[in-house]
């Protein structure tokens, strides 16, 4: 049950400041409050300061790359264990992390994994890195159950890189952040992806470095 086991505990934790090192947030988009991941913490954000309380629980993984909530409840995660990219599933109540498979894609080699996204419907999609140039320029359906990658497209985002994904009004937008495209500083872009092509249409263009997006319910945060 994930409803409200995860209740920030303030007593005796002390906030932690969000900026770099959060590995991605998710929001469990029936019941509240937008969590992120913090090495193999836990934590709760508040939307207004930018801050993070730990919950106190523990992850017995640290290196969780990206995180889904499914429609059912269930959370997922892709880890990089050593060279290879897993599947998991995440009990935030407990911190347990739990193999699922790991990821598979006909005549290529994934070395990494990056944006993980699952809609209403409860179907996935992921990006992966299949050049070894440390950046996930595939895109392609997930199946949860095996970790087989399926209709692989090539993206067209701001350095062909999928960072991160989110669901806005039922529409798949996308996150790229990069330094080698941008004169002098950090930039990303966000905006919506179709899922056919793989292209992304900037609707924000922020000098910053964004390693993680996620939108709420009511679509407006």
């Amino acid at each position: 049950d994930t409803d409200s086991d995860t209740d920030t505990d303030t007593d005796t934790d002390t906030d932690t400041d969000t900026g770099m090192g959060v590995c991605d947030l998710a929001v469990n988009q029936e019941h509240g409050p937008l969590l992120a991941i913090i090495g193999d913490q836990l934590a709760e954000v508040d939307i207004s300061s930018g801050e993070a309380t730990p919950t106190g629980i523990t992850l017995t993984e640290s290196d969780l790359i990206e995180v889904a909530v499914h429609p059912d409840g269930t959370w997922y995660g892709t880890r990089l264990n050593g060279n290879t990219p897993q599947l998991v599933t995440i009990e935030p109540c407990t911190g347990e992390v739990t193999l699922v498979a790991t990821y598979s894609l006909a005549a290529a080699n994934i070395n990494l994994s990056e944006g993980l996204h699952i809609d209403a419907a409860g179907d996935a999609r992921i990006s992966v890195d299949t050049d070894n140039n440390n950046q996930s320029e595939t895109l392609g359906e997930l199946d949860l159950v095996t970790g087989v990658i399926s209709n692989p497209i090539a993206l067209s985002t701001l350095e062909d890189d999928g960072d991160d994904f989110f669901n806005h009004g039922g529409v798949l937008w996308g996150l790229d952040a990069s330094l080698n495209a941008c004169p002098n500083t950090w930039c990303a872009e966000i905006g919506p992806i179709d899922p056919a092509t793989g292209i992304l249409n900037p609707i924000a263009s922020p000098d910053l470095w964004l390693s993680s997006a996620e939108m709420d319910a009511s679509g407006s945060n």
